[in-house]
């Protein structure tokens, strides 16, 4: 089935993307900053800031540098992300819980994507 899924030219093919999957990161990467981000490469974060009301503020790189910014989009694992680079005060005791009985096992899917325009989830209205 996954041989099949797609189609390309009226035929359920595999394509690649001309250069490679690298040439697609980059053009991601491309539109990103585009629409304002930023991007840093080789740079290890070593915290992400919250405040009080633990919204994002930023992060801290493993070199000591602060960046400012109230969204942050990560490849790391949830525990990762919520355990080792958050303060735990900082997580929803019930998130935690929640994580650490989620099963890791199995299968996984992957979708490449291309878009006209940044998604607008209605579910993330308030950022």
């Amino acid at each position: 089935m996954h041989h099949v899924m797609g189609e390309m030219l009226d035929k359920g093919v595999w394509a690649y993307v001309q250069g490679g999957m690298g040439t697609l990161s980059s053009y991601l990467a491309y539109l990103a900053e585009q629409y304002g981000a930023d991007i840093c490469v080789n740079a290890g974060v070593q915290e992400i800031l919250t405040n009080n009301s633990n919204s994002v503020e930023g992060i801290r790189l493993a070199n000591g540098r602060v960046i400012k910014c109230k969204n942050i989009v990560t490849n790391c694992t949830d525990p990762v992300t919520f355990t080792k680079l958050m303060k735990p005060e900082n997580v929803p005791k019930d998130y935690i819980k929640g994580m650490n009985n989620a099963s890791y096992e199995g299968v996984q899917t992957k979708f490449n994507l291309v878009i006209k325009d940044v998604p607008n989830f209605s579910c993330l209205k308030h950022l």
